[in-house]
């Protein structure tokens, strides 16, 4: 089902749960639209052809919603842990969780590309062929920058982060020598 055309269908369905699906409101909607009062009031009449594939839309994206809200819970856990590993001095484990949160960003964005929401790319190839996490999660922040910024302040987090374990990294091969 083409997108506006959905759009439209799911205007026509709170319309008439409001009960306000009226000549008025078909008019106002077909004006919105770009198409006559009748082409609605035919699409409506015509409900029981469309209903099911709305349905199935509905429960697909609820769907989809919920596993994305997995990822940020996931993501949410891991800086938690990161943030107390960091507390106690615990760098394996703080590395441990930003190794955690990046799988689960490049995770995300496979389903993303999956959807087709994302563009297809083969990131983990590019990202075996990086040299540390820091080129791995610019290559991810340059990368989201361009298909879905909204994940961007947590890439920028990771970012920041693996600066910082770098340099504790640093010093705790200094300290070694």
């Amino acid at each position: 089902m083409r997108r506006d055309l959905y759009t439209r269908r799911q205007m026509l369905l709170k319309l008439k749960q409001s009960g306000l699906l009226n000549q008025k409101s078909i008019t106002k909607l077909a004006d919105n639209e770009g198409v006559k009062p009748h082409t609605l009031w035919q699409d409506w009449s015509r409900r029981d052809l469309w209903l099911k594939e709305m349905a199935q839309i509905e429960q697909t994206r609820s769907m989809v919603l919920e596993i994305l809200h997995e990822f940020k819970s996931v993501r949410e856990e891991a800086w938690k842990t990161y943030t107390a590993a960091r507390t106690v001095n615990n760098y394996n484990a703080a590395v441990s969780a930003l190794s955690m949160i990046t799988k689960n960003l490049i995770e995300e964005m496979k389903f993303r590309q999956s959807l087709g929401v994302m563009e297809k790319a083969p990131i983990e190839m590019k990202i075996e062929q990086l040299q540390n996490i820091k080129q791995a999660v610019v290559f991810l922040v340059d990368t989201i920058e361009k298909e879905d910024p909204s994940l961007l302040p947590q890439l920028l987090k990771v970012v920041e982060n693996a600066e910082d374990l770098e340099k504790i990294n640093e010093e705790f091969l200094d300290k070694g020598r």
